[in-house]
């Protein structure tokens, strides 16, 4: 059964007496028999959760499962209320706020074979609550759009043709999937960030589990300057990458150094300031040409992926742009497996192709499942995943190193896992909320307390009409789910019983506020105050919230005033 909306609220169930266990498992499985709504499961940590679509909601199935289907006694945790995690996204940003382009994150494999960048770009927020809504169509999609690829395949060899190729919609003419459709590609072209939407000409994965609205991009085609566009992160310059932290390789960092948030530059202990930097700088210049190209032998990309979702989704222009994007994807394939053929590596190519196209693909799945503010869900993000294999110097043997770290599919995921939670930060991160509508009923004289319950709670305003052959009001507002609980009871203790309120799960929208600002100048000093970056800030506070719920660590004073410490009461 597909519902609309998702459960947003979660409790954590427990029984009272550990004996009675196994009645509150079987109560769960009747509960969400009797109410399909309801999301019943386990948590990593062995809990019941119990999900449900609103507070009021909530307190329903809580009273029955005590009182019909379980009939143990047990307790119930504070609310747990989901959020996700994105970037900023400069269409949707207020205005005033500089949106910094986002920097390259790079990472190397444990075993230093393999050099990975990534950098993330924010989805328009159209299009990421589009394809949230109909991720029960997206594996239908991308299936059928696989199959019937590869059937037509199957026939241009047999029969020779070159000319014809099927349709990847078929028979399909259902009017959801021509609404996602034509919304996703109307969604795209109002929006601002034009360069997106040639990146996401490559779009090759969603996530997490396949279906979310996080999209993973193929490698670019070697040469290609048309469709896929042909400018790769490895031409960025140094000053707009970022090297994350590496424990194992021959680039790791020195255990104990602190960690830099900007580019790092390396200088060389031996080379002091003066004529002896000169010298070798002089030298650089003098090498010869050979020794350049050389140097860029040893460099080989990986090509991976293939633009299945973008031509699923028709995103790119027709049949002919769908075939000549696959078309330049195998090409780059073979002059990349010719290319490592001539270094040496053709017999581990393609182990090499298979492991990273598999470990980029996992990687990005973990990263997209669990981003690196509280562990939650990224939503509306899209990343830039190239990778390159570093041939040693001539005459060398390239080591994987499978027999110390593993195998390199797994040394990909964790690189890739690690880059992508990286770039996040580096792209100025965002906390995504579910917004409820609100609408309230009240009376001409209740008004003046139903605003200020609204304002108190994040609320914001969307309407206000009155019903014609009475004077009660209806006020429309979108409420933040966090700030739902006790709407009701607060609402009728303001106007005394003179508004109600009715609650529906609207969307998803990122917070605008950063949870890392800390005011630095005087006008933000005075604007802010020197607080604005600890409890004050509205982010961050969500943030640590969840992540004590969750037992990860958070920066926090333990001593607000180290002057003087004394108990609180004093036994003399």
């Amino acid at each position: 059964m597909v519902f609309q909306a998702a459960p947003i609220v979660r409790v954590a169930l427990e029984p009272a007496n550990p004996s009675d266990m196994a009645a509150l498992s079987q109560g769960l499985k009747l509960l969400n028999r009797a109410d399909p709504f309801v999301e019943v499961g386990l948590s990593e940590k062995g809990e019941h959760l119990l999900g449900a679509a609103g507070e009021v909601h909530l307190e329903t199935v809580v009273k029955d499962l005590k009182e019909r289907f379980a009939r143990v006694n047990f307790r119930v945790s504070p609310p747990l209320v989901a959020f996700k995690e994105s970037v900023l996204s400069g269409g949707e940003s207020y205005e005033g706020v500089l949106v910094k382009p986002a920097r390259v994150v790079e990472t190397t494999t444990p075993s230093g074979a393999c050099v990975i960048r990534v950098r993330a770009h924010a989805l328009p927020n159209k299009t990421a609550a589009l394809l949230d809504e109909h991720a029960h169509l997206l594996p239908d999609i991308l299936g059928n759009h696989d199959r019937k690829q590869q059937a037509a395949a199957q026939q241009q060899q047999h029969t020779g043709a070159t000319g014809q190729r099927r349709s990847i919609d078929g028979a399909d003419s259902s009017r959801e999937l021509h609404r996602l459709r034509k919304g996703f590609s109307s969604s795209l072209d109002i929006a601002r960030n034009k360069q997106l939407v040639r990146l996401l000409e490559r779009s090759w994965l969603l996530g997490p589990r396949n279906v979310g609205p996080n999209i993973a991009l193929c490698s670019p085609a070697a040469g290609d300057s048309g469709l896929l566009g042909s400018s790769s992160l490895f031409d960025v310059p140094a000053a707009a990458v970022v090297k994350a932290a590496s424990r194992h390789g021959p680039l790791a960092k020195i255990a104990g150094a602190p960690t830099t948030t900007g580019p790092q530059t390396y200088h060389d202990p031996v080379l002091p300031n003066g004529t002896a930097a000169d010298d070798a700088a002089e030298a650089s210049d003098a090498a010869s040409p050979a020794a350049a190209e050389n140097l860029q032998q040893q460099q080989i990309n990986v090509v991976f992926g293939r633009p299945v979702v973008a031509a699923a989704l028709r995103q790119q222009a027709g049949e002919d742009a769908v075939s000549a994007a696959l078309h330049s994807a195998a090409d780059a394939a073979t002059h990349a497996a010719e290319s490592a053929a001539s270094a040496g590596v053709g017999d581990l190519w393609p182990h090499i192709t298979s492991s990273v196209e598999s470990g980029v693909t996992a990687g990005f799945q973990l990263a997209a499942g669990a981003g690196p503010l509280c562990d939650e869900a990224m939503w509306g993000v899209v990343f830039e995943i190239e990778v390159r294999l570093m041939l040693p110097a001539a005459g060398g043997q390239l080591d994987l190193a499978e027999s110390v770290y593993g195998p390199f599919s797994g040394q990909v995921m964790t690189a890739v896992s690690s880059a992508c939670r990286r770039a996040v930060l580096e792209a100025d991160p965002r906390l995504v909320e579910a917004l409820y509508l609100c609408q309230v009923q009240a009376a001409a004289e209740a008004l003046s307390g139903v605003y200020a319950v609204l304002n108190r709670r994040r609320a914001k305003i969307l309407l206000e009409e009155m019903r014609e052959g009475s004077g009660a009001f209806i006020v429309h507002a979108y409420l933040p789910v966090e700030a739902s609980f006790g709407l009701a009871d607060e609402m009728r203790r303001r106007s005394s019983g003179a508004a109600s309120a009715s609650l529906l799960l609207s969307h998803w929208e990122r917070l605008q506020v950063d949870p890392f600002f800390v005011p630095t100048t005087e006008e933000e000093l005075e604007e802010f105050g020197t607080e604005a970056g600890g409890p004050a800030n509205l982010a961050r506070r969500l943030i640590d919230a969840v992540r004590r719920r969750k037992g990860l660590p958070v920066e926090e004073k333990m001593v607000a005033k180290a002057t003087k410490q004394r108990t609180l009461k004093r036994n003399v």
